[in-house]
C-alpha cells in the first residue's frame, strides 16, 4: 500500500504540472500492481485518474474504457458523467453522448446549466429532433441569457417547425449584433412562408441593400413576385438563380421557369 501511496503522490505532481502522459505512467503502476484490488474506493479514484489523464492527451476511446470501469464498480455521480460525456462527442458518438447529458441533468446543481442544456440542444439538432431542441431552447431563455447567436439557433428551430411568427420574433432580437443580413433573410423568408409576399419582399430587398446577391435569394425573388403576379420581375429572378450551378438541374425551377413562359405566351 506504501508503494501505491508513493505511485499516487507522483502521479499527481505531474498531473498537476501538467504532465499528464507521465502522471498517467504512475497510476497505471498502481493499477497493474494489484495492490488495490481489495480496496474499493482506492481502486475507484485511481482508474478515474488513469481516465481523466487519458481524456486529457486526447485519448477518448482509452479514457471511455476507464471511465466504464469507473462506473461498473459503483461511481454514478456528476462528474463521471460530465467527462463520459465529453468523451463521447469528441467521438461524435451522438446517441450516447445525448444518453449521458440527459442523465447529468437529473444532478440538482446541473438543472439550469446553460452549458449543458445548450449541448443537449444541439444533440437533439444533431438529431433532426427540432420539438425536443425546441424544450431546451425554451428552458435557456427562461433562465436568461443575452446572447444574439442563441436567438438565431432558437428561430432556426423554430423555423424548422413551421412556427414563423415565433421564429421572426427571435430573429429580431439578434439584429443589430453584426448578422443582419442571415437574420434579415430569415424574417422575410418566414414571411413569404406566411403568405405576406409584400412584407417577405421588403426584408429581401433589405438584404440585398446590405450585399447579398446570391442563387437563393433570387430563387426566393422569383417566388415573391410570382405570387405577387408580377411574372416579368419573377421571371428575370429564376433565370438569375438558374445561372448558379448548384439550380441548373433543379427541377422545381426549371418547371417555374417554364410556367412563367407560358404565362407570358413564350411557347
Amino acid at each position: 500500500d506504501k508503494v501505491a501511496w508513493t505511485n499516487a503522490e507522483i502521479g499527481m505532481c505531474y498531473e498537476e504540472l501538467g504532465k499528464y502522459e507521465e502522471a498517467l505512467k504512475y497510476y497505471l503502476i498502481i493499477i497493474n500492481s494489484g495492490e488495490l484490488d481489495n480496496d474499493i474506493y482506492k481502486k475507484i479514484w485511481v482508474l478515474s485518474q488513469i481516465a481523466y489523464m487519458y481524456q486529457n492527451i486526447d485519448k477518448y476511446e482509452e479514457a471511455l474504457e476507464y471511465f466504464r470501469k469507473v462506473e461498473s464498480l459503483g461511481r454514478k455521480d456528476s462528474w463521471l458523467y460530465a467527462n463520459m460525456f465529453n468523451c463521447l462527442k469528441a467521438l461524435k458518438n451522438n446517441e450516447e453522448a445525448l444518453k449521458y447529458s440527459l442523465m447529468l441533468e437529473n444532478f440538482e446543481e446541473l438543472k439550469n446549466n446553460i452549458n449543458l442544456l445548450s449541448n443537449i440542444a444541439s444533440l437533439y439538432e444533431k438529431k433532426q429532433d427540432y420539438k425536443e431542441k425546441l424544450k431546451y431552447l425554451e428552458k435557456i431563455e427562461k433562465i436568461g441569457i443575452d446572447d444574439p447567436q442563441f436567438y438565431i439557433e432558437y428561430g432556426y428551430c423554430l423555423m424548422f417547425l413551421e412556427y414563423y411568427r415565433e421564429a421572426i420574433s427571435k430573429f429580431e432580437k439578434s439584429l443589430g449584433a453584426g448578422k443582419d443580413t442571415y437574420c434579415i433573410s430569415q424574417i422575410a423568408f418566414c414571411y413569404r412562408n406566411l403568405g405576406e409576399y409584400e412584407k417577405a419582399l421588403r426584408y429581401y430587398l433589405k438584404a440585398k441593400s446590405l450585399g447579398r446577391e446570391d442563387a437563393w435569394i433570387n430563387l426566393e425573388f422569383g417566388l415573391c413576385y410570382k405570387e405577387l403576379l408580377d411574372f416579368e420581375k419573377s421571371l428575370k429572378h429564376y433565370l438569375k438563380a438558374y445561372e448558379n450551378e448548384i439550380y441548373k438541374y433543379n427541377t422545381f425551377l426549371l418547371l417555374e421557369i417554364a410556367r412563367i413562359y407560358n404565362i407570358l405566351d413564350d411557347y
